[in-house]
């Protein structure tokens, strides 16, 4: 266990909106999956809201006006 404690492994399940996929996702995954390697990375690009928890995904990347308010947001970017 002690070897995966300074770097990110193990699957991680993002739902992303089409326009964030394209924006904010396709420029830094190249980089991503560089360096993290041992991170095997499902994204789920899909146009609809979705309980992200409900379907089994580990983090969703929406538009703020469209995050529940039961959610952590956090900005990925400028407003």
């Amino acid at each position: 266990m002690n070897n995966y404690r300074d770097r990110p492994a193990g699957q991680l399940r993002i739902n992303v909106l089409s326009d964030a996929a394209r924006l904010v996702v396709a420029p830094i995954l190249a980089q991503y999956t560089a360096t993290y390697p041992e991170v095997r990375l499902e994204l789920s690009v899909d146009d609809r809201i979705i309980d992200v928890v409900k379907e089994g995904f580990d983090a969703g990347i929406r538009y703020g006006c469209t995050v529940p308010e039961d959610m952590i947001a956090l900005p990925l970017g400028p407003e």
